[in-house]
Formats: C-alpha cells, structure tokens, sequence
C-alpha cells in the first residue's frame, strides 16, 4: 500500500517503464492470458525517489511468481 500520492507516481512510473520496455511475463486469469510486469527492490532503487513514507509490502499478496 503506497500511503503518498507522490510515491504512487513513483511506482506507476517504474511499472509503466517495464512495461513499454517489454520486461513483462503472463498472468493466467479468468480463461485469458494478460501481461504482468514484476517489480524488484532493485527496480525501486533504480525509479525515482521514494518519499520516506510508510510503504507497506503484503508477502504473497496474492501473486505467484
């Protein structure tokens, strides 16, 4: 959970990036097949700064990788 709107930026930014790079693998859902992007601590430390903020990170929120 990303409690600054600044920091959402910063992490939609990182997200977007990958993406339009092509770094995605894929998600089986619902019947479809849809891109996934993964997001690393290295790929945060890379990304714009993020605001000292708490920054909550869920382990397994749900995703296999």
């Amino acid at each position: 959970m990303l409690r600054s709107p600044n920091n959402l930026s910063a992490v939609a930014k990182t997200f977007s990036e990958k993406y339009e790079r092509g770094e995605t693998s894929f998600y089986h859902a619902y019947g479809s097949t849809l891109p996934r992007v993964d997001i690393e601590l290295a790929d945060l430390e890379l990304g714009p700064p993020l605001e000292v903020a708490p920054l909550m990170v869920f382990d397994g929120a749900g995703f296999k990788g």
